[in-house]
């Protein structure tokens, strides 16, 4: 079990994209472990394979760029802060990607409120999302959807409840103003199947149970359903 501080950083921060002529992308993570030290490499992906791709830092700094794609790599160093490989500390990063020239849509902008979709496309992407009446906007906001969530990870490690795999959802705004509600992350635990030897045979917060006639590894907190406290 590792205790170094390189190994203990959380996920950076997911930003929102800001600049004209450009939507979220989405996100692709895959996390690894080199000589006791996280590492996590990011692809921000365009949907369409044509347009600009940028990788931004929290104050719009372009940390990798590329067509269709960009893909970056961040360490977490021995102060829990993750960085570049040039060493540049990063608190967060925005997936920028260029949006298609026909980005209009049929969205109605009377009042936001009335929207309703269905399937359409828009900038590329096709979303079946539906915003209904319930949902009201901003002044500043004329309307706001999610696009399909990416693939899942892969999962970062091969048993014992101990790795994890995720993925995003880019927010598709008709104005800068615009929060889609809800999270653009997802993250879960993978590979619940027990190690063997040498290893522990499930990981923190998991304990050997069994389900589908199968050992596994279960949220310890399952072991105390039922019981009087």
């Amino acid at each position: 079990y590792i205790t170094a501080a390189c190994a203990r950083c959380v996920m950076p921060t997911i930003g929102n994209v800001s600049m004209a002529g450009f939507k979220q992308g989405n996100f692709i993570t895959d996390e690894e472990e080199i000589n006791g030290c996280l590492h996590i490499e990011i692809s921000c992906i365009n949907d369409a394979s044509t347009l600009f791709v940028m990788i931004l830092s929290m104050a719009n700094e372009t940390l990798a760029s590329g067509d269709g794609s960009a893909n970056i790599t961040l360490k977490c160093n021995n102060a829990s802060e993750w960085q570049t490989v040039n060493g540049t500390v990063v608190a967060g990063i925005i997936c920028a990607a260029e949006a298609a020239a026909d980005v209009a849509t049929s969205i109605e902008t009377t009042n936001a409120a009335e929207i309703t979709m269905g399937t359409t496309n828009i900038a590329g992407f096709t979303t079946t999302q539906p915003v209904t009446s319930a949902t009201i906007f901003p002044e500043n906001c004329r309307g706001w959807q999610w696009n399909e969530w990416g693939s899942w990870s892969e999962c970062s490690d091969t048993c014992g409840a101990c790795g994890s795999r995720q993925r995003f959802r880019g927010c598709f705004k008709l104005d800068i103003g615009c929060e889609c509600s809800g999270s653009s992350y997802e993250k879960v635990v993978c590979n619940t199947f027990v190690c063997t030897y040498p290893r522990m045979s499930c990981c923190d917060g998991y304990t050997i149970g069994s389900s589908d006639n199968q050992f596994t590894c279960i949220p310890l907190i399952s072991t105390r359903i039922g019981l009087s406290p």
